[in-house]
């Protein structure tokens, strides 16, 4: 089957105070991916130093699909707010559980919110 993973080990915020995510397949499926993506604190605490996903109203998780085909996916993006602490950071995992026709490669990555 195919592998799913997250592009980069690790996503820093950028000068908009957002970040954006990328999944990849690294094959494509004749079938439909689903996946469920979570938001999770690490140093940096949801509400205060990170919003969630921007289009969705700030949800911490969010279902996507790859259509038949599609190996990448750019995500929605997370708001970071420009009060919120520096140098901290969060995680976005996949959850395993809810993976359909894709095995997991790498299911999680870090995003750092620096000082600028």
């Amino acid at each position: 089957p195919p592998e799913l993973s997250f592009v980069f080990d690790e996503y820093v915020m950028n000068d908009k105070h957002e970040v954006r995510l990328d999944l990849k397949l690294n094959q494509a499926s004749d079938v439909p991916v689903i996946v469920d993506i979570a938001l999770i604190d690490g140093t940096a605490t949801y509400g205060e130093d990170y919003w969630g996903f921007r289009d969705f109203d700030s949800e911490l998780y969010l279902t996507v699909i790859f259509a038949p085909r599609q190996t990448y996916m750019r995500l929605p993006r997370i708001k970071i707010p420009s009060q919120g602490n520096c140098n901290v950071e969060f995680s976005a995992r996949l959850l395993k559980s809810t993976v359909q026709q894709a095995a997991i490669k790498k299911d999680s990555t870090r995003i750092t919110i620096p000082c600028i």
